[in-house]
């Protein structure tokens, strides 16, 4: 039971860690880019330190792609897990929505909800 609680603590960080990354880069967020906003911890800048500094420990991690997502870093971000954890592929998808759409009730939430459940199926294959 230990092992199920520790994956879930690590999808949870894991999650966290791209969420606040994200939000953060927004205008008006809490990433120090614009004025304003809902604050998030870590900031953007943090965020990013963490996972190049090592301080990010999820070497697993899904990186989800909206398609009309004007504020998007999720090739940064496949990129420096691959470079932080030598990784040769970094699972990513690419899903319709925006910037808001795990925020908010739509089919979009579905196919997220969907994307990340293949995601965690296959990971335990």
């Amino acid at each position: 039971m230990t092992g199920a609680i520790d994956d879930v603590g690590a999808r949870a960080s894991a999650a966290a860690a791209v969420s606040a990354a994200a939000a953060a880069a927004a205008p008006g967020g809490g990433g120090g880019g614009g004025g304003g906003g809902a604050s998030f911890a870590p900031d953007a800048a943090a965020t990013w330190a963490l996972l190049e500094d090592g301080g990010y420990g999820a070497a697993r991690s899904l990186v989800v792609q909206f398609d009309d997502d004007p504020i998007d870093q999720s090739l940064r971000l496949a990129a420096a897990l691959a470079g932080r954890f030598g990784l040769a592929r970094v699972p990513f998808r690419r899903l319709r929505g925006d910037h808001l759409t795990p925020n908010r009730p739509s089919r979009e939430v579905g196919a997220l909800a969907r994307a990340v459940a293949d995601f965690w199926d296959e990971s335990a294959e």
